[in-house]
């Protein structure tokens, strides 16, 4: 599945907005606009991420990098930003389709994707871990409602 230009400058920008509200947190704000750069970078290169072709896989992909990342904020990897710059791709490759299926389900998945960047660059895998678990309960009942 290719990124479209409108997807991944959505991406980029929301990425760099998250980069300016980030200053101000407890994270020094080089980190944080690194941090975020980096995730950006990975975003528009979405073509390399290997982002899954139908909804239902992009969602477990979610799902599953979501995950992942609580483990990588608490050890500092460097692998935390290679999955937010997927997390974001997939999401923005997914975004159009669900939000016009189920637009109240389309907000509360981009609020949780802004959840996670948050928590990469405040380093707060608790904060990553809840927002996997909801993103999981999300992907849940959309594919109730939209099987196949």
């Amino acid at each position: 599945m290719r990124s479209t230009p409108v997807r991944s400058s959505l991406s980029v920008a929301v990425v760099l907005m998250f980069a300016a509200g980030a200053a101000s947190c407890s994270v020094s704000t080089e980190d944080a606009q690194s941090l975020t750069a980096d995730a950006a970078a990975i975003a528009t290169d979405a073509a390399s991420l290997d982002v899954p072709a139908t909804l239902p896989e992009r969602l477990a992909a979610l799902v599953a990098d979501s995950q992942r990342l609580s483990d990588e904020i608490a050890a500092d990897s460097d692998l935390r930003t290679t999955l937010l710059g997927r997390l974001i791709a997939t999401w923005a490759a997914s975004d159009e389709e669900v939000s016009a299926a189920e637009p109240e389900l389309g907000r509360e998945f981009s609020h949780q994707i802004d959840l996670l960047q948050t928590a990469v660059t405040r380093r707060r895998p608790g904060d990553a871990t809840r927002a996997a678990d909801i993103l999981e309960q999300l992907s849940s009942t959309y594919l109730e409602r939209h099987p196949g």
